[in-house]
């Protein structure tokens, strides 16, 4: 998992998945998602010339950590690679009825060895924009949604704001991350900004794992439960889906500058 090779200590780009409603499924379907996660996410990075086979990874069942290496294409990885899953997504449930929502945050920051994995405030900043509630509120309030693409403010400011990227910063919004004293800028491919939602509360969370309301008619159907879906409804054949009636719309902040970047202890 790790190189041994690599300074003790060393300023990287991490990337972090996280799949919507994974604990919600049942054993068979965990299996087919941590399937379809991983071919998902080579062959976005494949298709988008990136290098995945020279990132460190820390698995997890319902996602994964990633510290890109020095030389990999940043741009890429940022510009390209996010709507590239998005568009695996779509990919694996036309052809096997699989529906995968997940969040993707992108940060730069410093990261080190450690025992289980990494450690530092990179990891640690790309884990709590990943979980902020607006982040995860953008993704289950939209249901034609695959991906909420979450970015630190100086991954948008340094790349997508001075247009080294293939993303259009009209695309997405700033949101907080609540108790860092972070702002996070997030979008969703093939999703107008004006759709995503708006700042929500901070407690958020504390609804995440409430049961839901949701209804499969047909033969050989499953419902995948996000722990804040609505009420959502589907009939056919064969058929994997999450489920929420409620879309949510807002202002596209475009114009507001890149700020809140912190420097001291985190308050969890």
């Amino acid at each position: 998992m790790n190189d041994s090779s690599e300074p003790a200590l060393v300023r990287r780009t991490c990337i972090t998945v996280d799949l919507e409603g994974y604990s919600t499924f049942g054993a068979l379907t965990q299996k087919a998602a941590q399937r379809g996660l991983a071919e998902a996410l080579d062959t976005a990075a494949a298709t988008t010339g990136l290098q995945r086979t020279t990132w460190q990874l820390q698995d997890a069942g319902d996602g994964e950590f990633a510290v890109l290496p020095l030389g990999e294409d940043e741009s890429l990885a940022v510009g390209t690679f996010p709507t590239e899953l998005d568009t695996q997504f779509r990919m694996l449930h036309e052809r096997e009825g699989l529906l995968l929502r997940a969040r993707l945050a992108i940060n730069h920051g410093m990261v080190t060895p450690a025992a289980k994995g990494f450690a530092g405030w990179g990891p640690c900043d790309a884990a709590r924009i990943v979980n902020a509630p607006a982040v995860r509120e953008a993704l289950r309030s939209i249901p034609e949604a695959r991906i909420v693409v979450a970015l630190s403010p100086e991954i948008y400011r340094d790349l997508v704001q001075q247009g080294h990227t293939a993303l259009d910063p009209a695309q997405f919004k700033q949101v907080t991350v609540p108790r860092t004293g972070l702002a996070a800028w997030i979008m969703i491919p093939r999703v107008h900004p004006d759709l995503i939602p708006d700042e929500v509360d901070d407690d958020l969370d504390d609804a995440a794992d409430q049961p839901v309301s949701q209804q499969a008619t047909a033969e050989n159907s499953s419902v995948m439960q996000s722990g804040r879906d609505t009420t959502g409804n589907v009939s056919g054949s064969n058929n994997f889906v999450v489920g929420s009636n409620s879309r949510v719309t807002g202002s596209n902040n475009t114009n507001s500058p890149v700020n809140n970047l912190y420097l001291g202890p985190r308050n969890d």
